[in-house]
C-alpha cells in the first residue's frame, strides 16, 4: 500500500482525507436507515440502546453512531408527568416487605401500580404488574375507569403469563390505593394465589413500576391512537414490544423476556443477587431501574 501511495505521490493521511466524505455519507446513511426502521415501532428508543442491540451488524463505533444519530434529529426528549394517580392514604393493611430486600430470581417480588393516559377523547387508565427482577411486564390492562375489577384482570393476566395456578410467597408490592384493598382483589391475590402483600409509604418505594409506567407512556402510548374500542389490542402490542424488543440498561441491554429465559436456565446457586432499591428521605435514586 505504501509503495502504491508513493507512486501516486500521496500519503496515507491524504488518502483518508479524500475518502472521508464518502465514508461519512455511508455512515450517515447507515445510521439514518437503522434509526428510522427502529423508530417505526419504538418511537423513543435512544441511539445508545439501538447501537447496543445492533452493533454486531454495524461498521461504525458507538460514540460516532450516537453523535450522528443526534445530529440527524434522533434525540429523545423526556416529558414530565403533571398528574399522579398515587394516593397517600394513611391506613394500609400491609407493611413494606421489600425496601432494601435481596432477591435472586423471578417471581419473588412483583410491583403493581395504576397510571393515567391522555387521549383526545379523555383520560384512560393503565393497570400494571411487573416482575422487578427481570423487569418483565406481566400484566397490562387499559381501561376507561379506575375500578378494582381492572386490577383483578391485570393480576390474572400476570398469572397466565407465568403459567402458574398459584404464586405462593411471591410478594405483591403496591401503593396504598383503594383498589388494592378491594375485597375481590384481596381474595384473588392472597387467598387464591397465596401471595404476600406489601405496601409502600411513598411513591419512591414503588420505583420500578413507576419507572416502567413512564417508559410505557412516553415511549409508546403517547404516540398511539388509543380508543375505547382498541384498548385491549394496544395493551397487547405494547406489552409485546416492551418485553421482547426493547433492550434494558439494567439488564445489560437484554430485553426483559430474554433476561428471564437466561435466569430460568441458570442454576440457583449461580443466580445473580439483586438488592431492591431502598428509598431514604433526602437521598435521590442513582442506580438504573
Amino acid at each position: 500500500m505504501s509503495y502504491v501511495l508513493s507512486l501516486a505521490g500521496m500519503s496515507r493521511q491524504g488518502l483518508h482525507k479524500q475518502l472521508r466524505p464518502s465514508l461519512d455519507a455511508q455512515e450517515q446513511e447507515q445510521v439514518c436507515k437503522l434509526m428510522t426502521d427502529i423508530r417505526k415501532k419504538h418511537k423513543h428508543m435512544s441511539a445508545r440502546k439501538v447501537y447496543k442491540t445492533y452493533h454486531g451488524t454495524l461498521t461504525i463505533g458507538r460514540d460516532r453512531f450516537i453523535k450522528k444519530a443526534l445530529s440527524l434529529g434522533f434525540g429523545v426528549k423526556r416529558k414530565r408527568s403533571p398528574i399522579k394517580t398515587t394516593t397517600d392514604q394513611t391506613n394500609k393493611p400491609f407493611p413494606n416487605l421489600i425496601n432494601g430486600k435481596t432477591i435472586n430470581g423471578i417471581d419473588q417480588v412483583y410491583q403493581s401500580d395504576i397510571f393515567y393516559i391522555h387521549t383526545p377523547n379523555g383520560i384512560l387508565y393503565g393497570f400494571t404488574v411487573e416482575d422487578i427482577y427481570s423487569r418483565e411486564l406481566l400484566g397490562l390492562v387499559i381501561s376507561t375507569n379506575m375500578k378494582a375489577y381492572n386490577l383483578i384482570l391485570t393480576l390474572k393476566q400476570a398469572q397466565q403469563y407465568r403459567g402458574k395456578k398459584s404464586l405462593v410467597n411471591t410478594i405483591l408490592h403496591s401503593d396504598k390505593g383503594g383498589q388494592y384493598k378491594a375485597d375481590k382483589f384481596i381474595e384473588l391475590a392472597y387467598e387464591t394465589l397465596k401471595m404476600k402483600g406489601s405496601m409502600c409509604d411513598k411513591a419512591q418505594q414503588n420505583a420500578y413500576v413507576e419507572r416502567l409506567q413512564g417508559i410505557l407512556k412516553h415511549e409508546y402510548l403517547d404516540d398511539m391512537k388509543i380508543t375505547r374500542a382498541n384498548c385491549a389490542s394496544v395493551a397487547k402490542k405494547v406489552k409485546e414490544l416492551y418485553n421482547k424488543e426493547r433492550p434494558h440498561l439494567s439488564l445489560n441491554y437484554l430485553t426483559p423476556h430474554a433476561y428471564s429465559l437466561n435466569v430460568q436456565n441458570t442454576p440457583k446457586v449461580e443466580a445473580k443477587d439483586m438488592t431492591v432499591y431502598k428509598w431514604t428521605e433526602g437521598y435521590p435514586q442513582k442506580e438504573p431501574l
